[in-house]
């Protein structure tokens, strides 16, 4: 199952905090994008039916279904850069 690294989670926290379109409770949901082989990352008040839901230290991260089973095995990582959140997915140890 993904994991997320302590600054990931600290990253999506701050992000819900400060999108006032969902509430504080939602998530990231990570999807591919239908036009090319790269990934969606958008904060959603709630995880899709069948989407693998991750939780760590109060940072919740909904992965579609289709898309979980190649992030098993992954770490997702944060790091800021300028103004924005790049996000950035390793393989576990």
């Amino acid at each position: 199952m993904l994991t997320l690294t302590p600054d990931a989670a600290e990253a999506v926290r701050a992000i819900a905090a400060a999108s006032p379109e969902v509430p504080d409770d939602s998530g990231l949901r990570i999807r591919r994008r239908e036009a090319d082989a790269g990934l969606e990352l958008k904060m959603v008040e709630d995880p899709e039916v069948d989407d693998q839901v991750v939780e760590e230290e109060g940072a919740r991260v909904f992965v579609d279904a289709e898309l979980a089973p190649d992030l098993d095995d992954k770490v997702l990582d944060a790091a800021v850069v300028g103004d924005r959140v790049q996000f950035t997915l390793t393989e576990q140890a």
